[in-house]
């Protein structure tokens, strides 16, 4: 998919977006736009008027997998990271966010960025993004989230990439990974799951992470999930950071709109899975 295609995807979607929501907000019968009800109040029942550049703070952390099997869709894989990037850095209040990006093997989980500022995320290359060796998935979910500083006042976008499944874990189990995930969805963390070469839906829920945040794609062409992730994140921004269990579908994405890629519906996971 060209760059010039991709934008046009991720205009049309973000366009849809804001409309349904100007669509949805209330108006009185001059035209003019009523306060939604949902405007916090104080406790003798007024609005509390919103402070000025009061975006939230917010952490968009990528686990991505660097495995010997991503080799197949290196080249794809970087120009859609570096895409990604982009697409968030031209977003509105970009200031206000921050990444960090973990490439893990059997080797060795590599945290290459750790909460910076989005501005200073290089791109990713052929020198920086060398698949091989094999797929502790576990160890690498349970590191990542253990090096987020629970403490900072900040709003959490989790995505985790890879196109296989766990094989090679020593320090964490899916069920230490599925409590610290239900843990941190509770203190409103929103977690994404990526996958390919796999049952999604059923592998994204045994870990905790809800049906309508995990997305299929084919490694054919890996890029276009990027497109596809960098729309609802954006979506998730434009929101306020409010966490969300459907993140495709409050970008107003279909899988028909992605010809590789497959937008599973919401789920609730199971509260308890095998080790």
């Amino acid at each position: 998919m060209s760059t010039t295609t991709s934008c046009k995807i991720k205009n049309k979607f973000l366009c849809e977006y804001m409309t349904t929501l100007v669509k949805q907000q209330p108006r009185a019968k001059n035209g003019r736009f009523l306060k939604i009800s949902s405007q916090p109040r104080d406790k003798s029942g007024r609005f509390i008027r919103a402070r000025k550049n009061t975006a939230v703070k917010t952490l968009i952390y990528v686990v991505l997998d660097q495995s010997g099997s991503m080799m197949s869709c290196k080249s794809s894989v970087i120009s859609g990271f570096n895409e990604y990037i982009q697409a968030q850095k031209r977003q509105p209040n970009s200031d206000k966010v921050c990444l960090s990006l973990m490439l893990f093997d059997s080797v060795k989980t590599d945290i290459r960025h750790n909460n910076i500022a989005l501005k200073f995320v290089p791109n990713l290359n052929n020198e920086t993004y060398i698949p091989g060796a094999c797929t502790p998935l576990y160890d690498a979910i349970g590191r990542a989230v253990k090096s987020i500083d629970t403490k900072k006042k900040q709003s959490v976008f989790f995505v985790v990439i890879t196109d296989g499944e766990e094989n090679s874990s020593h320090e964490f189990t899916r069920q230490t990974i599925f409590d610290l995930i239900t843990d941190r969805t509770k203190n409103g963390w929103t977690f994404v799951y990526l996958g390919a070469n796999q049952d999604v839906w059923q592998v994204g829920g045994s870990l905790g992470f809800s049906g309508g945040n995990t997305m299929s794609y084919n490694t054919n062409n890996a890029q276009q999930v990027f497109i596809a992730t960098a729309c609802a994140t954006t979506a998730y921004r434009a929101t306020g950071s409010v966490v969300s269990d459907s993140v495709f579908l409050d970008a107003g994405l279909t899988a028909k709109d992605f010809g590789n890629v497959t937008i599973h519906p919401t789920t609730k996971s199971k509260s308890k899975v095998k080790k």
